[in-house]
């Protein structure tokens, strides 16, 4: 994912075997410090044909798992009520 200072909407590229997903500069700034969790947009690949964009903030883990590296997630909403998730088994 990267910020484009020239981009009015989300959009995605696929060149060279990999997927670029694209967001507006601000809108890149605004969301990576607000609450809102995800972004979304359908875009037209031509033929008819569109493509549904959905990008999520990645959450620490509510439960211990030593093996993961999740220093540069988000924290996660519910640790400060102290809630257990229950999907994130090792």
């Amino acid at each position: 994912m990267q910020s484009d200072p020239h981009a009015t909407e989300i959009y995605a590229t696929y060149e060279n075997c990999t997927i670029t997903v694209f967001l507006p500069e601000q809108m890149a700034k605004s969301w990576a410090t607000s609450a809102q969790i995800g972004l979304e947009r359908e875009q037209i690949i031509g033929e008819g044909k569109t493509l549904k964009l959905l990008i999520e903030k990645d959450f620490q883990c509510l439960t211990v798992r030593p093996d993961e590296d999740e220093s540069d997630n988000y924290p996660h909403p519910d640790a400060a009520v102290g809630h257990k998730a229950t999907n994130c088994a090792s």
